[in-house]
Order: C-alpha cells, then structure tokens, then sequence
C-alpha cells in the first residue's frame, strides 16, 4: 500500500509531475515518429532494424507505467538510486516515487473520467443556483457568500471575471455575475488553480480535486480523496 505521509499539497505537487511526463513523453513521441518519416533511404532502414529490435523488445521487458517514463527521466531515477553521494538524503524516496507513480495514472487514466462527471453535477448545480440565488445576475450589493450546509465553503469571486486584477480593498467593483458552470466550479478553488476555460485538457488533475472535494454535489467516496 501507499504510504499516506505526504500531505495534499505534496500530491497535487506529483500530479503536476506526472503531467509534465506525459508531455515530454508525448514531445518525444513526436521526434522519434518524425525522424523515422525522413529515413526513406533503403541502406539507413536496414542499418536501423537490429537498432529497433532491441528497442522493441526493451518495450516489451517493461510495464506500462514504465514504458510511459521518457528515457532520460528514467536515466536520472537510476542515477539517483545508484549514487555513493553520502551527503543529504536521495532527492526522490520510494515514498515520493509512488505518489509519482498516482500522479501519472491520475493524469493518464483518472482525469480524462472525471471530466466527463464533474461536468454533469456542476452543470446541475449551476442550474439550481440560479432558480434559488439568481447567481447569474447578481451584483456587490446581493451575492452567494458562502456554499454547503455542513462543511461551509466561503466562495472565492476573486478567481472569475477577472476580478484578480482589482485590489482586494475594492471587491465591491468585482463583477459578481456568474456566467457559467465553468465559472461556479472555480469559486471554490484558490485563485492560482483556475486557469481552466472548460472541463477539458485545459482542467488538470488538481483542479478536477479541488472541485470534488469542496462540492458537496459528488458522492463521499469521491469527497474522501482530501484525505489521501
């Protein structure tokens, strides 16, 4: 099992090293599939089959997880566990390696399905709001303060309209109006995570924890991840 020292923060940390993996790896994919596109010569296609080979069957001896780690990376982990250094602890435990590991498959495999439910219930819950609250139409002298019943969330307007670039000793200039569902989901997360413009690629793993875990909309199991 997972040891469960790290905090939050160090798991949103490693999910957003798992992101930066799969892009490398999917920018190296692209190298390798351009360069082998410009070797039409029949002499480098031959000097080239025992090279692919032992690349194929190198694949084929690893896991998926560690077929999906770019070579270079890998190389560095491996430098890291063999190093005599007797200086400060290795950079990277096998504590931290394994939240490494749930970061890539929270980017790879978790995201892409949470999307596709988180879009749903915030879209409910967005339509609710504005029969109860008429959250799209209000303004600095009437607005939603705060959401939940039991674990109370104080909504961060900050992070919509591009109200950020007012100063904070003059929210009633914010433009309180929520547009969208997209907008509601980013009221409950830190102004620094909600650079997303729809539930899409553009949503990473951490916002898409974020918006599970301070809406009260998603079943517990899903809630409970704050607690990993």
């Amino acid at each position: 099992m997972l040891n469960r020292n790290l905090q939050a923060s160090d798991l949103i940390r490693l999910c957003h090293i798992g992101i930066e993996i799969a892009n490398a790896e999917c920018e190296s994919n692209r190298r390798r599939w351009s360069a082998k596109s410009d070797e039409t010569s029949p002499n480098k296609r031959k000097s080239k089959e025992f090279t692919v080979g032992l690349d194929l069957n190198e694949y084929y001896a690893k896991t998926p997880i560690q077929s999906s780690i770019p070579t270079d990376i890998d190389r560095r982990i491996s430098e890291i566990e063999c190093s005599s250094y007797t200086g400060p602890p290795a950079e990277i435990d096998d504590n931290k390696k394994r939240w490494l590991v749930v970061g890539i498959c929270l980017h790879s495999i978790l995201s892409p399905t949470l999307r596709k439910y988180v879009e749903p219930v915030v879209t409910n819950l967005y339509n609710s709001l504005k029969l109860s609250d008429q959250i799209d139409k209000q303004s600095c002298n009437g607005y939603l303060k705060m959401y939940g019943a039991v674990n109370v969330k104080y909504l961060n307007y900050n992070a919509i309209n591009n109200n950020k670039t007012i100063p904070s000793n003059r929210t009633l200039n914010y433009d309180y109006k929520v547009h969208n569902a997209v907008d509601l989901s980013k009221l409950f997360l830190e102004t620094n995570m909600v650079h997303y413009k729809g539930f899409d690629e553009s949503c990473d793993s951490s916002a898409l924890l974020g918006i599970i875990v301070n809406i009260d909309q998603f079943p517990e199991m899903f809630r409970a991840l704050q607690n990993m």
